[in-house]
């Protein structure tokens, strides 16, 4: 005797079709491709983007609205609107002077004057004043100070060079005249035996009454 088949009932039918589609559905979720342009702000969760997530060099100065940008401490900046140092500030706490030349490095600079003819007699000292850059790691005394061809100073060893390329020993300020009219050449000094870190002098006299003058270059080696 042959045994019928029974129907599926009508639950068990509906329930094989809700398996399917969920099956259906979320192989098609996890192999379909996200169209493009499809996700915005919207679609990204709050702090979602972290700096991990970002790659270097991403985030271009275009891309910056510094319109209410703030840093809140910044000790050393190339150019600031307000800031504890820096090389160009509109604002800033500190404006402390410069640190001492570095060892084995050089600076330079230019000394001279003209006196106004009517008030220079023959043979009146004239004394310029020069200030350096940076000022120097040992304090500067009269001997390391040389007026290059001066009465007092010569032409030492320690300044070959010239007043279109001025150099210097190391610990030694010379002076290169490329100028002068009317004038002795003295010295290079520091005031009465003194000593500084931040300027020198050179001294030179009228030979005659009228105009003169002496304009130089110098050079000064840090030791």
């Amino acid at each position: 005797m042959k045994r019928r088949l029974r129907a599926p009932s009508p639950a068990l039918v509906i329930s094989l079709i809700a398996l399917f589609v969920a099956l259906g559905g979320t192989s098609y979720a996890a192999i379909a491709s996200v169209p493009r342009n499809s996700i915005g702000s919207k679609q990204l969760k709050k702090n979602a983007v972290t700096g991990v997530k970002i790659k270097n060099g991403a985030v271009t100065k275009s891309k910056i609205n510094t319109t209410g940008l703030t840093v809140p401490n910044a000790v050393h900046a190339t150019s600031a609107s307000s800031a504890t140092s820096a090389t160009n500030a509109a604002s800033a706490t500190v404006a402390d002077a410069p640190g001492t030349l570095p060892s084995g490095h050089t600076e330079y600079g230019t000394i001279g004057s003209q006196p106004p003819k009517s008030g220079t007699a023959a043979d009146i000292e004239i004394g310029d004043n020069a200030q350096l850059p940076f000022p120097a790691p040992v304090a500067l005394d009269a001997a390391h100070v040389v007026l290059v061809g001066s009465i007092t100073d010569g032409s030492p060893s320690q300044c070959s060079g010239s007043a279109a390329a001025p150099t210097a020993a190391a610990g030694y300020i010379c002076i290169y005249p490329f100028a002068q009219h009317n004038a002795q050449l003295n010295q290079g000094t520091v005031w009465s035996s003194n000593t500084s870190k931040y300027g020198f002098q050179m001294s030179w006299s009228s030979v005659t009454s009228g105009l003169c003058w002496v304009f130089a270059n110098w050079a000064y080696t840090a030791p």
